[in-house]
């Protein structure tokens, strides 16, 4: 819908835009008519209408060009302020009325509406009118445009949708539209097409193209087992897949509803804007009146060059750039993130992650691949098999990912499974269950130390490689120890001395205790460590820090994770993990690459950095024509006409788009980039030489109003 909103705005738009160029010829005519004579065609016939003609445009301007300003200063006075808009329709409606009452007292007073030779005619103003909407309708239309195209990112993803999937249903496949696929439907996705919905690889194997969602370049190897996105692009291989998501809530899906949320969100900084607009333009009010009374009573020139200079202050003020600052540079980058794999939930997260200082690491599954194996079993009462028989036995009523590895090894050597009684998972610690009216535990040290009191099995070897050590035992003694390990994820160590470059403090947060998890921290160059933690407790220790003035990015991936990513300055959610993660953070990392962190840090930092180049833009150049505006130059005889003043305001928000644009050829992945600094200053320069010649270039010496 927002979507379909903006593409309307566009179009409304444009369609102002044209009408304001057609209204805008006879004010193009006339100046050449004025400049060549009557070597323009038609010029002696037409030009005793050029008053009458103008004051057609000028109406026609008011009624369709202003309709939409006017009623935005009308919404803005029943509130009891004045908005942006009320600029632009006190300096049209002052030229306008004015020049309305001098035509018609030109009538009653000649008996004519014609200009004539024989008649003095007198000073309007229609043609300014004419471009002021005309130059502030092409801005506004640049604006639009400009959104437009940042959104375009959103309508490549919905294109992305597939309308049709092949259904297996028993030996036939039947085709079905991609809404009616239902969790557990088992699907066939044919080679080059697209996958209709996420789920898992049961069959077959295939590359996938996955760029369009995670950012990821190179395609993907896919076998069985293997996890699949919907609206990715299978290669050469035919795949099977077994649904695991509804269409609504796919990969896809969610993007689309958190890159819709988020353009549709502010930031903090959008705020100040709108408060200062609404202190700056009563303001300029003011200095605009000011400026009249000082010429008119105090220096003495006429009415008609004093309204002059009153319309020129309140357009070149006008600050309609100052409202395009932040919106502009918050929407190119939470598109180019979207392009990354990095999702932004909303405007205000993104200034948030600019400013952070700590990034907290949640361990398996974020800075490890999550895919638990077990790696010893020592037993200390009966044998191995035993110990692991009794263990699988009693994890295969839970779904912890320790669970999991456990059961994996217990298949590979066929052991059987016992009937289990009053199983209970302790949050933390482990899990229980009675088998043949034995009380059995598996957990971690801390739970074992509730029951066992005596010295436990020396495990010092295993925890010192990194292994994750879990008990198994009964109320009265240690049967035997099972250790697990996981493989850190191939880009982790590198995110850490990225992210210490950034001068960026890291912390791993773990539920294993110290030992294991100091040594997974020295391997991956993390200086700081919280373990023994309770799933219940990670959101206290990031309470704790951000207590002691820290701004703390939490990254996690699980379940256990989310309270902790919702309590952080900026929650970031690996997208790998769960649903409930992914809901919670304020970033989600598509891929599940730890470096996509440091992608996502420096994105924030380079857009809100435009944001703040765009407010210098959005006010530099409106500054320094206002004191000329306000008759700076007067002694040399000089002041803006209203449709120079118009020029410079569109030239300040099209400053403001285009530097918002070069976001778009920042490389992301460096930390630093001569381009990053380069684009602003050139763009400067640029737009100051463009400023100086429109405002003192010979060559626009018919603008310059002679007093």
């Amino acid at each position: 819908m927002h979507n379909v909103m903006r593409s309307g705005s566009v179009r409304l738009w444009q369609r102002r835009l044209i009408l304001s160029i057609f209204v805008t010829i006879p004010v193009i005519y006339f100046a050449l008519v004025s400049l060549f004579g009557e070597q323009i065609i038609f010029a002696k016939e037409l030009t005793p209408w050029s008053i009458l003609i103008l004051f057609v445009a000028a109406t026609i301007a008011m009624i369709y060009l202003g309709g939409s300003f006017f009623r935005s200063t009308l919404r803005g006075l029943r509130e009891r302020m004045f908005n942006v808009d009320s600029l632009v329709t006190i300096g049209t409606t002052t030229a306008y009325v004015y020049s309305w009452i001098s035509y018609i007292v030109y009538i009653i007073q000649n008996h004519t509406v014609l200009m004539t030779d024989q008649f003095i005619a007198p000073r309007l103003y229609f043609e300014t009118v004419i471009l002021l909407f005309a130059f502030v309708t092409l801005g506004k239309w640049i604006e639009n445009r400009a959104a437009d195209r940042t959104e375009q990112s959103v309508r490549q993803l919905v294109k992305l949708r597939p309308r049709r999937a092949h259904l297996i249903n028993g030996g036939n496949i039947v085709d079905i539209p991609a809404d009616e696929i239902q969790l557990g439907d088992r699907l066939m996705v044919r080679p080059e097409e697209v996958i209709p919905i996420d789920g898992r690889v049961v069959g077959g194997e295939s590359a996938v193209n996955e760029s369009m969602i995670t950012g990821e370049s190179s395609t993907i190897d896919k076998h069985i087992g293997s996890r699949v996105i919907a609206g990715t692009v299978n290669g050469h291989g035919q795949l099977e897949i077994v649904a695991e998501r509804t269409k609504s809530n796919t990969m896809l899906s969610q993007i689309i509803r958190l890159i819709n949320g988020a353009k549709s969100s502010r930031t903090p900084i959008e705020g100040i804007a709108d408060r200062i607009s609404s202190v700056f333009v009563p303001f300029v009010i003011v200095i605009a009146l000011i400026t009249f009374a000082i010429w008119y009573f105090y220096v003495g020139i006429n009415a008609s060059s004093a309204m002059v200079m009153f319309i020129s202050v309140i357009m070149v003020a006008c600050p309609y750039a100052f409202g395009l600052a932040a919106p502009t540079a918050m929407t190119v980058g939470i598109g180019l993130g979207s392009r990354n794999g990095i999702l932004v939930r909303d405007s205000g997260a993104m200034q948030r992650l600019s400013g952070i200082d700590t990034v907290v690491f949640d361990k398996t599954g974020t800075l490890t691949d999550g895919k638990l194996s077990v790696t010893d079993v020592i037993a200390i009462d009966g044998n191995a098999k035993q110990v692991m028989t009794i263990a699988s036995s009693i994890e295969r009523l839970s779904e912890h990912s320790l669970a999991k590895a456990i059961i994996k090894r217990a298949n590979s050597q066929h052991l059987e499974t016992l009937p289990v009684k009053h199983f209970t998972a302790i949050p933390g610690r482990g899990v229980s269950g009675i088998i043949n009216s034995t009380t059995y535990f598996l957990g971690n040290e801390a739970l074992v130390r509730e029951y066992i009191h005596h010295d436990l099995p020396d495990v010092s070897k295993l925890a010192k490689a990194s292994k994750t050590i879990n008990y198994l035992f009964t109320t009265h003694k240690v049967l035997g120890v099972i250790a697990v390990a996981d493989k850190p994820k191939v880009n982790a160590a590198k995110t850490i001395r990225e992210l210490h470059k950034m001068k960026i403090n890291t912390y791993l947060l773990s539920g294993d205790n110290e030992a294991v998890t100091r040594n997974i921290a020295r391997r991956l160059g993390i200086k700081h460590i919280i373990a023994d933690v309770m799933p219940d407790d990670k959101a206290n220790e990031i309470i704790s820090l951000r207590k002691k003035g820290y701004t703390v990015a939490m990254v996690g991936d699980g379940i256990n994770d989310a309270p902790a990513i919702a309590s952080a300055n900026v929650g970031i959610a690996i997208g790998t993990g769960t649903d409930a993660a992914i809901e919670t953070g304020d970033i989600v990392l598509v891929n599940g690459d730890p470096l996509s962190i440091c992608n996502a840090i420096r994105l924030a930092k380079a857009t809100v950095s435009k944001v703040h180049q765009n407010l210098f833009f959005a006010v530099f150049y409106n500054i320094v024509s206002l004191p000329v505006a306000a008759g700076a130059l007067g002694a040399l005889g000089i002041v803006f006409r209203p449709e120079l003043a118009a020029l410079i305001m569109a030239l300040s928000s099209t400053a403001i788009i285009v530097n918002s644009l070069t976001l778009k050829i920042i490389d992301i992945t460096k930390q630093r980039e001569v381009i990053r600094l380069i684009a602003p200053l050139v763009l400067f320069l640029l737009f100051t030489v463009i400023y100086i010649e429109f405002v003192y270039g010979s060559s626009l010496h018919a603008w310059i109003y002679k007093i």
